[in-house]
């Protein structure tokens, strides 16, 4: 067993969600001091350290490996897992690494780890490593847009943020991040106030999930929320729900004041739940939405109420489009990700993909527009390539020669719908061959996050084998 997954385990001790990397980044940093390899962070926080080719292997091609140092922080309500202090609490039960009631942080940890490990092994035999960490890829790819390519020498690029073993991915999908900021007014309210609670949802990662058709918390409490609207008289009081905008959301909390026939609008509740329930009894059995009386002292006015009603009814959620061609491949998607509630707003924050830079601002201009038309304000806050399939790529064609010589078998290949950094660094460097790998990850973005310690172990096999097969191609 290789060393690997100490160094995993080491990463876990150290908090690094999204905007909160600093710490791991530092930690990296030492560890090429201690290591006498050079070391470039950056303002964003963004490390790359550098290791000389083994000796006699000066003149084979640099090799750039890529992983990104921030986890999507989920965690079940009934946990009290604070993600800027607390370690991750690692658990392997049958084989399978799990973190407890919490995301494990296998997205990008995994990859991480592996570069840490090949860093520390000096008994390896490889080409000149520029071993590249960025930050803030969770939220919109922000680290990898930030970093300045130009340090970078290498030819060969292998990135470390996927999921399959025995696929690789060649081409992944550009999108965007958007917020949809809804104006509200406030006024004073005696009637009474329901709470409607939306839990027991599977949730996912936006990309690599979202064709599962799952439902999402956010678009389950716009449901809600317009179709009573149409048969009572209610304001909305609050909604929120969510954590991140690249994963589908999985618990919504809706409070909606009632101007009348209160036992009314309860039932009402309880039929749509009943058709919501029939529509995700697969995709979601454990659907639950609960409904009970609460105190308030303010609630929205019509206006308001309705443009959020409208928004989240309307908005693009979902699968939009597939490539009939490629096993179906989605190839256009928007998920609602985060609603919150404040003073003066309702913020919607929207994660959107597509492999065509046409169809991506068709979907942006679809938004735009019906913000435009419930008097909102819709703000494009990123927006990334995608990585296209190149037909040529010696890389690729290596990955192949040595997986088939360990395994005995053929790599497949995946186009993913997922927006990998892989796009964004060949959009700054277009002559790099590019390959990527990853364990057998599961349910990536939900407190069920695990991956197989026997998949990873035979991952970084194979990743090592590709290094050292560059080193002998000087």
């Amino acid at each position: 067993m290789s060393n690997a997954f100490s160094w995993f385990e080491k990463i876990a001790q150290i908090p690094h969600m999204s905007y909160h990397e600093q710490a791991l980044s530092d930690y990296i940093v030492a560890f090429a001091k201690a290591r006498n390899l050079k070391v470039i962070q950056d303002k964003a926080g963004n490390v790359v350290v550098f290791k000389p080719a083994s000796s006699g292997y000066e003149s084979a091609a640099t090799t750039i490996l890529q992983a990104h140092l921030d986890m999507v922080a989920e965690k079940n309500k009934s946990s009290n897992h604070d993600f800027l202090v607390d370690p991750i609490e690692i658990q392997i039960v049958d084989g399978e690494v799990y973190a407890n009631q919490t995301t494990l942080g296998g997205d990008d940890g995994v990859g991480v780890a592996y570069m840490l490990a090949i860093l520390d092994d000096d008994a390896l035999v490889h080409p000149a490593l520029e071993c590249v960490f960025t930050v803030q890829e969770e939220v919109g790819l922000k680290g990898a847009m930030a970093f300045d390519a130009s340090i970078l020498t290498g030819v060969n690029f292998i990135g470390l943020d996927s999921s399959g073993e025995s696929t690789t991915v060649v081409s992944s999908s550009g999108g965007s991040r958007s917020d949809v900021i809804v104006p509200v007014h406030f006024e004073i309210n005696s009637a009474p106030v329901l709470e409607v609670f939306i839990s027991g949802l599977r949730g996912g990662h936006s990309g690599g999930s979202i064709d599962l058709q799952r439902a999402n918390s956010l678009k389950l409490a716009g449901i809600l929320l317009y179709q009573l609207a149409k048969k009572h008289t209610l304001r909305l009081v609050a909604i929120d729900g969510g954590l991140k905008e690249n994963a589908i959301a999985r618990e919504a909390t809706l409070q909606i004041a009632c101007l009348e026939d209160t036992a009314g609008i309860i039932d009402s509740v309880h039929q749509i739940t009943s058709e919501l329930k029939a529509q995700y009894h697969s995709a979601d059995p454990d659907l639950s939405i609960t409904v009970h009386e609460i105190g308030a002292g303010r609630c929205m006015d019509e206006a308001s109420t309705i443009r959020v009603a409208n928004l989240l009814f309307m908005l693009p959620y979902g699968s939009l489009y597939r490539e009939l061609a490629m096993d179906n491949l989605v190839v256009a998607s928007s998920n609602y990700g985060v609603v919150t509630t404040d003073e003066e707003n309702v913020s919607i924050h929207l994660s959107t993909r597509a492999a065509q830079a046409f169809v991506l601002n068709q979907i942006l201009d679809q938004i735009a527009l019906l913000a435009q038309l419930n008097s909102s304000v819709f703000t494009l806050v990123s927006i990334y390539g995608g990585w296209p399939y190149a037909d040529n790529s010696p890389l690729r064609e290596r990955l192949f020669k040595v997986y088939e010589e360990l395994r005995h078998q053929p790599m497949s290949i995946e186009a993913t719908h997922g927006g990998l950094e892989m796009g964004v660094f060949k959009g700054k460097l277009p002559h790099l061959d590019m390959i990527s790998l990853g364990p057998i990850t599961t349910d990536i973005h939900t407190p069920n996050e695990h991956f197989n310690l026997a998949s990873f172990e035979r991952t970084y096999e194979v990743l090592v084998h590709v290094i050292q097969d560059i080193g002998h191609q000087r």
